[in-house]
């Protein structure tokens, strides 16, 4: 019953990013004093992931209702990055290794001891039936891969919200990439929807910003502002993923050998 209750509330909310009035506005009605590239370094600031030790949980339902939970070890430092996936059943199920600033991704999959590097369209490909891919969770800046430009006012829920149509630099399986900020509150952002390659829309992500606990070198317990939830909602495949942030660990030992694509496999 509880399945079937999730199903029904992910197929809902499917339904509303679908049929939710949208109305096209002229951007120059409105008082916008930055410009699209302005706008998204700022959006970029928003989603920058902290570096340290974050540790993450990342929540999969199905469209059937079936939920699966993986204890998420981010650590980050300058541009490298490597996530481990625990299973609650399987243990350590999946590495993912950034570097470059995201431009390479390697993958190793434990249970299969099986070594990948993931380049072209195989960034694209879904991280474990999760709605995010690997090139979503690289953390790579929007100015670094999209061209942007200010594309018009939605009207969502009662507010007016500004659009940045981003379209990529470089070929791959979105067509672009629309940003929905607040330009009343400090271009806060607020959603972000991605179209495949014929247009449609693919999948929205919602962000959530709250204080984030945050344990420093010091050891001492303090708090940093953060995005600390991103929900993605997949319209093809019927699925909702959170990728939530419990806390960051600046004093996690950071050591280069870490983001070594030749230990990965250790």
């Amino acid at each position: 019953m509880i399945k079937r209750c999730i199903y029904y509330l992910i197929n809902f909310n499917i339904l509303l990013y679908l049929t939710i009035g949208v109305r096209v506005l002229d951007a120059q009605e409105l008082d916008i004093n930055a410009s699209a590239y302005e706008i998204m370094e700022s959006v970029d600031k928003q989603i920058t992931i902290n570096w340290g030790l974050n540790k993450v949980q990342l929540t999969i339902t199905s469209k059937k209702g079936n939920i699966s939970v993986y204890k998420v070890s981010h650590f980050k430092k300058d541009e490298n990055a490597i996530l481990y996936f625990d299973s609650q059943t399987r243990g350590r199920v999946l590495k993912v290794l950034y570097n470059d600033s995201g431009e390479n991704i390697y993958v190793y999959n434990v249970h299969n001891k099986k070594f990948y590097h993931k380049s072209a369209d195989d960034k694209f490909e879904y991280l474990l039936g999760s709605g995010f891919s690997y090139f979503d969770l690289a953390n790579l800046k929007f100015l670094d891969n999209f061209t942007p430009k200010v594309n018009g006012i939605e009207k969502n829920n009662g507010k007016q919200l500004l659009r940045i149509e981003n379209i990529p630099l470089d070929k791959g399986i979105y067509s672009k990439i629309n940003i929905l900020v607040d330009h009343k509150d400090n271009y806060r952002l607020t959603r972000i929807d991605y179209y495949a390659r014929d247009g449609v829309l693919l999948k929205s992500l919602k962000p959530t910003f709250n204080m984030l606990p945050l344990r420093s070198k010091s050891k001492k317990a303090s708090e940093v502002y953060s995005s600390v939830k991103w929900e993605m909602v997949h319209m093809g495949y019927g699925s909702s993923s959170i990728y939530e942030f419990l806390l960051v660990d600046q004093s996690a030992n950071l050591n280069a050998a870490l983001f070594d694509k030749q230990n990965i496999e250790k």
